[in-house]
């Protein structure tokens, strides 16, 4: 497939020819990230992030478009992606919300289990997840990502679900 622009913006199509190197990281680096992660920790200090009393958030509004939120099935062997911020479309050149991670990573199922396996023992450790993902296509880098995901309790106050930002450098 080649590169596409939806709503003015190049979406990343995923094709054979893409290749991605991932590393899991101990901290984060984007400031973003950061901020994200600023923000979470102060509410876990307290009783933890909530699903619809801490997000959204009007101290998040800048970070929104590239937040997502999933929900795990099967014990997160998938996640519904309940909420996805804006800037998804450019990644996956449609709206994802609704969908399955597993749905949006048909051609690159590492990806898939490798962000399933890291929001699963961030739901079950209560502690952050961090991917760097770069992206090449005929060895040109086309896009570097830190991924940075953090449990946070569903609306019902005992499930634990992901808030995940997903930050391009």
């Amino acid at each position: 497939m080649n590169d596409a622009v939806v709503l003015g913006q190049p979406v990343l199509n995923p094709s054979p020819q893409y290749r991605y190197v991932r590393t899991v990281c101990a901290e984060v680096s984007h400031p973003n990230s950061i901020a994200l992660m600023a923000f979470w920790r102060a509410l876990e200090a307290k009783d933890g992030m909530r699903m619809g009393r801490d997000i959204p958030s009007r101290a998040l509004a800048k970070l929104l478009p590239h937040i997502l939120i999933t929900e795990p099935i099967d014990n997160w062997s998938d996640a519904r992606i309940r909420l996805a911020g804006t800037a998804m479309i450019e990644r996956f050149g449609r709206e994802i919300a609704g969908t399955l991670v597993s749905e949006n990573y048909t051609q690159d199922q590492d990806g898939a289990k490798l962000l399933l396996q890291l929001g699963a023992r961030a739901a079950q450790s209560r502690e952050p997840g961090v991917l760097n993902t770069r992206i090449f296509a005929d060895g040109i880098e086309m896009m570097h990502l830190e991924i940075v995901l953090l449990p946070i309790f569903a609306p019902d106050g005992t499930g634990v679900w992901n808030v995940v930002g997903a930050f391009r450098f």
